[in-house]
């Protein structure tokens, strides 16, 4: 989804797991509709903020999105050095850039 007051702007959605207490945040539709067409796990919480969809300029900061396939929890970070930590851990699987966040 597009907002009209911000160039390449997306809506972010938020949802809730209460059986590991993991907050999701995703500007993928498809990945919305995935979560909201499943019985139980995650619960639909609307949408959380607007973000952008690419780097329009340089006042935006990669938001990197991570997950733990033991626990099923995610981890999201705007710091490059960070990410690169998290990487190197070998406790988080790297899905990439989830959206761009005024930095």
């Amino acid at each position: 989804e597009r907002l009209l007051n911000m160039p390449d702007s997306i809506v972010v959605h938020r949802f809730f797991n209460s059986a590991n207490g993991d907050h999701f945040l995703t500007a993928d539709a498809n990945e919305v509709a995935h979560l909201r067409a499943l019985d139980g796990g995650y619960q639909y919480e609307g949408v959380a903020f607007q973000a952008h969809g690419s780097q329009v300029d340089d006042a935006l900061t990669a938001l990197h999105r991570f997950s733990n396939n033991e626990t099923g929890v995610h981890f999201y970070t705007a710091d490059a050095a960070e990410a690169e930590a998290v990487k190197l851990s070998g406790y988080w699987q790297d899905e990439g850039i989830a959206f761009y966040v005024v930095g």
